[in-house]
């Protein structure tokens, strides 16, 4: 945590610390940059099964259309899966020094749902404070 805060200290603009963003890109970045390391999270915290994956695009701020609404949501972090045959998609939304938006949950389940062509569609939500969901 000492070097993602001293990492911070070297982006301020203007007083204006953006901790969530900052946290979602060094995130993704790591993610991008080790790919054992993301399959071996996976696999750990029985997202996904992971131990044949041989491909992962991991993508930030992704547009993405509601399928009811047609307005735009972005996920945080959107990791696309290949094991050669088969693709698995995954949504990560981060709560880091804010709050949730209004069904922002429900609009990427419902995203997700609605995307056609993955084998297996995860959302996961990460935060530093207990914000316990009801699973629907």
């Amino acid at each position: 945590m000492a070097l993602f805060r001293q990492l911070l200290k070297l982006h301020k603009d203007k007083g204006n610390v953006p901790l969530e963003d900052f946290f979602t890109e060094v995130v993704a970045y790591f993610l991008n940059e080790n790919r054992d390391i993301l399959f071996s999270w996976l696999e750990y915290s029985h997202i996904l099964e992971s131990g044949n994956y041989v491909g992962a695009n991991v993508a930030t701020q992704k547009t993405y259309q509601h399928p009811v609404r047609g307005d735009e949501k972005r996920p945080d972090i959107v990791l696309e899966l290949s094991n050669g045959e088969n693709y698995d998609l995954i949504f990560i939304e981060s709560k880091v020094g804010s709050s949730e938006g209004y069904n922002q949950l429900s609009d990427y389940a419902e995203i997700l749902n609605s995307l056609p062509g993955y084998r297996h569609k995860t959302l996961i939500y990460v935060t530093r404070d207990f914000d316990p969901k009801k699973r629907g």
